[in-house]
């Protein structure tokens, strides 16, 4: 005769504890696979964001395009280029905006310390038919305002280039093509040159990205019409 009982007290209690088990052990596995999940695509985001904001900043400054502006000195006007490059800022016209993708933006970049102490790389436009610039004395009323990069530990540019318009123009009569050199400052009032490539190093975290970007090497043709029209006047 087979016995026909159910399951003792311990073998339910034996059960129950396994069931718990697992239970808590699939509970914590997924608490931890969720947590990575989590950081993993925090961090991917934060790469994302900045990998994008590094596209702008190569956009912008690649675009930067050359302007010849009036330079009025007592009753003398001779030309300037707008390029007002320095250590941690940079001031010029670019044909790719951020705002205005169609059309030519007077830009700005500055680095602004933020409340945690760290540096904000901050892009400052207005378009250029809003804002047309002239001479170098032309007031700009910058109308948007767009924050790059974020809690940066240092920022530097740096501009290569020639020393000077005139230096240029007589090395190459010449035939005497000397060293051009890497500046901290470029300004294209003094020099009525652009450079020829913008160097941005980015420090963050102990972590540093460098990108170079290379601009018109011919800016001074856009002299050579304006000295061309003063003499035809």
């Amino acid at each position: 005769m087979k016995s026909n009982h159910g399951f003792t007290l311990v073998e339910i209690m034996i059960s129950i504890s396994i069931l718990s088990l697992l239970l808590f052990t699939g509970s914590y596995v997924y608490r931890t696979i969720s947590i990575h999940w989590d950081r993993e695509l925090g961090q991917f985001s934060e790469n994302f964001s900045q990998a994008r904001s590094f596209n702008l900043l190569n956009e912008i400054i690649s675009g930067a395009a050359p302007l010849v502006l009036v330079n009025s000195e007592g009753n003398t006007s001779v030309p300037a280029m707008f390029f007002v490059g320095g250590n941690d800022s940079l001031l010029s016209l670019t044909k790719t905006g951020v705002i205005y993708p169609e059309n030519a933006e007077i830009f700005r970049l500055t680095t602004v310390r933020n409340p945690q102490g760290k540096l904000d790389l901050v892009y400052q436009s207005v378009a250029f038919r809003d804002n047309l610039i002239l001479q170098t004395q032309t007031q700009i009323n910058f109308k948007h305002k767009l924050t790059l990069l974020t809690d940066l530990d240092d920022v530097v540019f740096r501009y290569f280039g020639w020393e000077n318009f005139n230096v240029k123009k007589a090395d190459i009569e010449q035939n005497a093509i000397r060293q051009k050199n890497w500046f901290s400052s470029y300004s294209g009032v003094d020099r009525q040159l652009m450079p020829e490539k913008v160097e941005v190093i980015v420090e963050k975290a102990s972590k540093s990205m460098r990108i170079q970007i290379e601009l018109d090497p011919n800016s001074d043709k856009h002299l050579t019409h304006f000295y061309s029209q003063m003499d035809d006047a």
